[in-house]
């Protein structure tokens, strides 16, 4: 998973006015990942599908 938008803009993410981390992540047919939200947060996952184009 990496970072792409944080409100401090940690790791290279870009700055957002938001409390709020948003993270990508590639994820091939049959790989699982796991993420565990700390306390008091709320985790959304969001699925995009689509090919790859060459």
């Amino acid at each position: 998973m990496r970072l792409v938008a944080s409100q401090d803009g940690r790791d290279g993410s870009v700055t957002i006015a938001q409390d709020a981390n948003l993270y990508v992540a590639r994820i091939q047919a049959g790989q699982v990942i796991a993420n565990t939200p700390p306390s008091g947060r709320t985790l959304y996952v969001h699925v995009a599908g689509g090919a790859e184009r060459e």
